[in-house]
C-alpha cells in the first residue's frame, strides 16, 4: 500500500492494512507536512512571547510599588501565559501523532498531554470570565475587596483546581494500545478498530452514512462528559463573559460628573486595562468558537459530501487554538504601557550585552 494511500486510510477508517512502522516527515502528504509546520511555528512564537510576558511581567511586579492598582491584574496576565506555555508544550507530540498515524511514547504521555490540553481549556476560559469580572468591578466599584491581590490569588486557585478536576478523569480514561491513538475508552465503549483512531479531534465516517460524529457516541459516559465540558468549558463562561461586558459598555455610555485630574487619568488607566481584556476574550472567541461548536454538533452528526472535510475542518480547528495561546501574550506586548516601558529600559542595556566586550561603553 502506498503511503498516500495509508493516509487516506486513516480518513476513511478503512483498517484492511497496519500503518509502516516509521513514516518520516518528509514522505507525509503535503497537507500533513504543512499543517505540522504551521503549527511548529505558531507554538515556537507562542512558547517565546509567552515566556517574554511571564519573565517581564513577574519583573516589572516586584520594581512597582505593592500599592498599585492593578497589581493584581498581573497575576491573572502570568496564570494566563503558564496555561499558554503547557498547552503549547503538547504540541510535538500532536504533530508526531498525526504524522505517524498512532501514538508511539506509551500510555503515561498519552494521559499527561491529554491532562495538560484539557486544563488549559478550562483555565483558559474560567480566568477570561474571572477577567471579564474584574473589568466589570472596576467599571463599577473600583475599591471592591474582591479586586485585590489575595482575591486574584484565590479566584485563580480555585479555576486551577476545576480545570484539573474536571480534565483528570477523562484523562485517565486515556489509553494507547498499539497501531492506536491517544483516545479515550469509557466503560461500555466496545472494543472496534474505529476507536483505535478517536480523540476529540478526529472523526468516525460511517460506510453508509457520510457524516462526521464520535465513534461509539452511544456511550453515556462520552456524551455526558462532552455535553458537560462543552457547558462549563465554554458556553457558561462565554455568557458570563457577554454580560460583564455588557455591563461595562452601560457604564461607560452613561453621563458622567466632572472628575478631578487625578480621577480621570485613573479612569483612563482602566479602560486600557479593559481594552486588553476584552481583546484577549475576542481573540479567544474568535478560535476557540469553531472548535466548541463542531464538537457539540458531533454528538448528533453532521453531513458532508467527502470523509476529508471532516479530516481538514478538524485540522483547522486545532490550529485556531494554538493560534489563541499565542495571540493572548502577543496582544498583552502590544498594548500594555508598562511593557513599552521596560522595553524602553532593557534596550540599552541588552545593547551592551550584545556589543563586543571591547568595545562597550564603561
Amino acid at each position: 500500500m502506498e503511503l498516500e494511500e495509508i493516509f487516506d486510510w486513516n480518513v476513511t477508517f478503512n483498517f484492511s492494512e497496519p500503518p509502516p512502522d516509521f513514516i518520516n516527515f518528509f514522505d507525509a502528504p503535503l497537507v500533513v507536512k504543512v499543517t505540522a509546520c504551521i503549527q511548529g511555528v505558531i507554538a515556537a512564537i507562542g512558547w517565546i512571547a509567552n515566556l517574554v510576558v511571564i519573565g517581564a511581567t513577574l519583573l516589572w511586579k516586584e520594581r512597582r510599588s505593592r500599592g498599585r492598582m492593578e497589581h493584581h491584574f498581573l497575576i491573572y496576565v502570568v496564570h494566563l501565559s503558564a496555561s499558554n506555555l503547557v498547552f503549547l508544550s503538547t504540541v510535538p507530540f500532536k504533530i508526531n501523532e498525526m504524522i505517524q498515524l498512532r501514538w508511539m511514547l506509551g500510555h503515561v504521555s498519552c494521559r499527561v498531554v491529554t491532562l495538560c490540553t484539557y486544563v488549559n481549556f478550562t483555565v483558559v476560559a474560567l480566568l477570561l470570565t474571572i477577567i471579564s469580572i474584574d473589568r466589570c468591578l472596576a467599571a463599577h466599584q473600583t475599591n471592591s475587596r474582591f479586586r485585590s491581590r489575595v482575591a486574584a490569588k484565590w479566584a485563580t486557585l480555585v479555576a486551577w483546581v476545576v480545570a484539573f478536576s474536571g480534565a483528570l478523569p477523562f484523562a485517565l480514561f486515556h489509553s494507547a494500545e498499539e497501531n492506536a491513538k491517544c483516545s479515550p475508552q469509557f466503560p461500555g465503549q466496545p472494543e472496534i478498530n474505529e476507536s483505535a483512531f478517536f480523540d476529540l479531534n478526529s472523526s468516525y465516517f460511517s460506510a453508509n452514512d457520510v457524516k462526521c460524529t464520535f465513534p461509539s457516541v452511544e456511550v453515556a459516559g462520552l456524551s455526558i462528559w462532552i455535553l458537560c465540558n462543552f457547558f462549563y468549558s465554554f458556553l457558561i463562561p462565554f455568557l458570563i463573559i457577554c454580560f460583564c461586558y455588557g455591563a461595562i459598555i452601560y457604564r461607560v455610555c452613561r453621563p458622567r460628573t466632572s472628575t478631578p485630574t487625578n480621577g480621570k487619568m485613573a479612569r483612563l488607566f482602566r479602560r486600557k486595562v479593559t481594552t486588553m481584556s476584552l481583546l484577549f476574550v475576542i481573540s479567544y472567541a474568535v478560535c476557540y468558537t469553531p472548535f466548541y461548536v463542531w464538537v457539540a454538533c458531533k454528538l448528533v452528526g453532521i453531513p458532508v459530501k467527502s470523509v476529508k472535510t471532516c479530516f481538514h475542518v478538524e485540522r483547522f480547528n486545532t490550529t485556531m487554538a494554538y493560534v489563541n495561546s499565542a495571540l493572548h501574550p502577543l496582544v498583552y506586548i502590544a498594548t500594555n504601557a508598562h511593557f513599552r516601558k521596560f522595553r524602553a529600559r532593557m534596550g540599552p542595556s541588552t545593547g551592551n550585552l550584545l556589543r563586543p566586550m571591547g568595545t562597550q561603553q564603561s
